[in-house]
């Protein structure tokens, strides 16, 4: 009777073992995803950022382009109707 309670005592540990071997894969693999996701999240916000720095840029262009064109425009008429003066 002893030998078969140590038996099943033993048994029962290594199957604790197992288990418990088992969880501490799972985690790890589980935070491996995670850091994975995490770093795949920095690379975006970072390229996003980098975008709407050059957006900015293009809509300086724009306004400056307008600028120009609407002080083209007010000068031709100004010289059709002989208001400006060289």
């Amino acid at each position: 009777m002893f030998r078969n309670f140590v038996r099943r005592k033993s048994k029962l540990k290594g199957e604790k073992k197992k288990q418990h071997s088992m969880m501490r894969k799972k985690n790890e693999e589980e935070e491996e995803e995670e850091e994975e996701e995490e770093e795949e999240e920095q690379k975006k916000k970072k390229k996003k950022k980098k975008k709407k720095k050059k957006k900015k840029k293009k809509k300086k262009k724009k306004k400056k382009r307008r600028r120009r064109r609407r002080r083209r425009r007010r000068r031709k008429k100004e010289e059709k109707e002989g208001r400006r003066t060289q």
